[in-house]
């Protein structure tokens, strides 16, 4: 199977609601680019994030194109521009990023995107989830903008709008 990639803000945002845990059951393994790693093991409060590298279902990989990356550091921050050029790289199965920019480039470049609220809507079809709201609750309360009609998206997209 292919990798999947990741960066920051998903693995903030699913272990800011106890759900880091869904990456591994749906994919098995993560990549993510050095600057990725480097914000995250900066977080004391990303502990799962920290332990899932230490049990090796989170690994760290280089992106080798290093022109690539400062082009595209140019418009994205640096863990987006790492994440865009590791999946160049690899040919990933999903890269996992929510900034909106981020994702057009990479999609623009060939890439298959999914974000924080793709990986719930996935989880939920595979059963390791119940249900999508509550988690879009949290994910809310945690600080994470979502627009009324993409939250009420997500939901019909969950089979959970009222």
């Amino acid at each position: 199977m292919p990798p999947v990639i990741s960066n920051t803000g998903p693995l903030i945002a699913l272990a800011d609601i106890g759900q880091l845990e869904l990456l591994h059951r749906l994919f098995n393994t993560i990549l993510i680019p050095p600057t990725v790693r480097a914000e995250v093991l900066n977080e004391p409060a990303l502990a799962a994030v920290q332990t899932a590298i230490s049990e090796g279902w989170i690994s760290e990989q280089r992106p080798s194109d290093t022109s690539a990356i400062r082009l595209l550091n140019e418009t994205l921050d640096l863990g987006e521009s790492e994440a865009i050029a590791l999946a160049q790289q690899t040919a990933p199965q999903w890269i996992i990023l929510d900034d909106l920019a981020a994702r057009h480039v990479a999609e623009a470049m060939g890439s298959p995107v999914i974000g924080t609220l793709g990986v719930l809507l996935r989880a939920k079809d595979a059963g390791h989830i119940t249900e999508v709201k509550p988690l879009l609750d949290k994910l809310r309360d945690q600080s994470l903008y979502l627009s009324e009609t993409l939250y009420t998206y997500i939901l019909k997209s969950a089979g959970e709008a009222e």
